[in-house]
C-alpha cells in the first residue's frame, strides 16, 4: 500500500474485516489495525457469520466501529450497503449494528 509522504490522512476510507479468516484471527488483525498509527483512525467494521455476544463485545472492546452479522437474505445485504455508505459519507461510525 503506497501512502502520500507526510500525509496525516488515513490511507483507507473504511476497513471491512471478517472475524473468521482462513489463516489469521480477525481479532488479531483488528488489534494490529488499532495499534498502527496510519490505520488507527480508519473506521473498521467486523462483518462476520458469528452471532456470539462474546464476539460482539470483544470486537467493540478491541476498537471495531461496528459489528455486523452476515445476513442470509439479499435485501439485508443491501441494507448493510446503505449503512456502510452512510459511514463513508459521515467519515466514521460508532457502535454495533
Amino acid at each position: 500500500m503506497e501512502r502520500e509522504k507526510d500525509s496525516d490522512k488515513p490511507p483507507l476510507d473504511l476497513i471491512l474485516l471478517d472475524l473468521n479468516l482462513p489463516q489469521h484471527d480477525g481479532s488479531d488483525l483488528l488489534r494490529y489495525v488499532r495499534q498502527d498509527p496510519h490505520l488507527a483512525s480508519v473506521p473498521t467494521v467486523l462483518f462476520t457469520s458469528s452471532d456470539s455476544p462474546k464476539d460482539r463485545l470483544n470486537a467493540i472492546r478491541e476498537g471495531a466501529d461496528r459489528f455486523i452479522r452476515k445476513p442470509s437474505q439479499l435485501r439485508d445485504y443491501m441494507a448493510i450497503g446503505a449503512t456502510l455508505k452512510l459511514m463513508l459519507d459521515n467519515g466514521a461510525g460508532s457502535g454495533a449494528a
